[in-house]
């Protein structure tokens, strides 16, 4: 994740072009592990993932950051 972040970064700079960078958080995450356990939130997790990617252009970049966490680099 550091090492994409920081290449765009410097391309950015380079081209003077801009990026965003999105950090996205599942609300009441630890709730669906709780209630119906570890297989129903690896379902959710995988079904974020997948929306996430099916969102994003194909230059752009997804990556899991943490248990309920995502950071989406849309760049250019």
């Amino acid at each position: 994740v550091a090492s994409v972040t920081r290449h765009e970064i410097a391309m950015a700079q380079r081209q003077g072009t801009g990026f965003a960078l999105l950090t996205i958080d599942i609300d009441h995450f630890a709730r669906i592990g709780q209630t119906l356990g570890l297989e129903a939130s690896d379902v959710v997790l995988s079904q974020v993932a997948e929306a996430l990617l099916d969102s994003v252009r194909a230059g752009d970049f997804v990556f899991r950051i943490g248990d309920d966490q995502f950071l989406v680099l849309l760049v250019e």
